[in-house]
């Protein structure tokens, strides 16, 4: 496989949470979620396997879920 413009790949990604953050208390993360731009799963796989997150026990690559997304709308982000 050819190797991954990653210059395009991430779109964006966070922390998956279990409630809203409350001021002066930790995130309580549950797992990431990510959208990335890629032309197969196979794709997504190499390049997840190749972070830093899979390969120091972070990420649980027996757990990953890929879908394809087909945006419908979206906003542009705001400026701070």
């Amino acid at each position: 496989m050819a190797e991954v413009d990653k210059s395009h790949f991430w779109q964006f990604g966070g922390a998956l949470l279990d409630d809203v953050p409350q001021p002066g208390q930790s995130l309580k993360i549950c797992g990431s979620a990510m959208l990335v731009q890629a032309d197969s799963r196979e794709e997504v796989l190499q390049v997840i396997q190749q972070d830093i997150y899979s390969k120091n026990g972070v990420w649980d690559l027996e757990k990953v879920q890929i879908y394809p997304f087909k945006c419908a709308f979206r906003k542009g982000l705001e400026k701070s």
